[in-house]
Parts: C-alpha cells; structure tokens; sequence
C-alpha cells in the first residue's frame, strides 16, 4: 500500500525538543537502558527524553508523532501556533482527515478559531474565542470571515 499524499511531520525538530519519533528513537544505542531505569518515558512508540513532565511543545509532538499521517493542528492549538495568546487548551488539538489529503497542512487562524467556538456551549466562552483574534490583532477582520449564526452570537447573546 502505498503511503498517503500527506507530508510526514519532521522527526528531527521533535528530536531537537527531546521527543524521539519510532523510526529514530530504536536508533539510539542507550534506549533500553534509559527506559528500564525510568530516565526517559515511553508514550506509545514515541520516546521523550527524560521522566519529567511534558512541556506545552514536547505534548503537541507526542500528540502529533503518535497520530496517523496527515494530522493537522486544529482549533485553539492551530490559533496558538498562529499567534493567540491566553487560550490554550489543555490537551493538543488534532484534526485526522476521513479521507484524502486536506486542503493545506494547517489549518488558518479563522478556521481554527471557528472550530473551537463552534464546540463551546456558552454564548461568553462563543465571544471571548472569536473577539481574542481580533484584539490580538491577528489579521482576522480581511473578508469578514465569522459565519453568520456565529456572528449573531457573538454580537446578540439573546439570540
């Protein structure tokens, strides 16, 4: 079979943050014993390395390594990675395409922001979403990029 039409992740930017991909971390000579003696931690077949806790970057690789090729960031991770600050989830973020390639290897800044306020219950969690792009100046008013029903949310809480 042969491999999907999705970029790999690079495994080698991972491996500068301390997080071994499969294919690189059996390459190290030490790894048995670094994971016997509980120095480095095991998460599926991705290697961190060290036993101490995941920084916000090494968890988005774990996430991102341990994931099916094609995974791309989404909602508030995507709107992280692009810029927005004080809404970070707590976990990563991850959109698996059903099936073909999706339209570009990250999902924008608008499309994320969306994704995640469409998942929100309360129109203020709705409005605090979709206002932080925007007074975080992140470019997001060009073309007028919130639907509708979000916009009248967003704007009318009543409605």
């Amino acid at each position: 079979m042969a491999d999907p039409p999705y970029p790999a992740p690079d495994i080698h930017l991972a491996a500068e943050l301390g997080v071994l991909a499969p294919e690189l971390a059996t390459l190290q000579p030490e790894l048995g014993r670094m994971l016997r003696t509980q120095r480095w931690k095991r998460y599926g077949s991705v290697v961190v390395m060290h036993n101490g806790p995941l920084t916000a970057r090494q968890l988005l690789w774990v996430a991102l390594l341990r994931s099916p090729r094609g995974v791309v960031l989404a909602g508030l991770t995507a709107a992280a990675h692009r810029g927005l600050r004080g809404h970070l989830p707590e976990r990563p973020e991850l959109l698996v395409p059903a099936a073909g390639p999706l339209p570009q290897p990250q999902l924008r800044l608008p499309r994320a922001l969306i994704d995640r306020a469409s998942r929100l219950e309360r129109p203020d969690d709705v409005r605090a979403i979709l206002c932080a792009g925007v007074q975080q100046r992140l470019g997001l008013l060009r073309g007028g990029w919130v639907p509708d029903s979000l916009a009248e949310v967003a704007i009318n809480p009543a409605a």
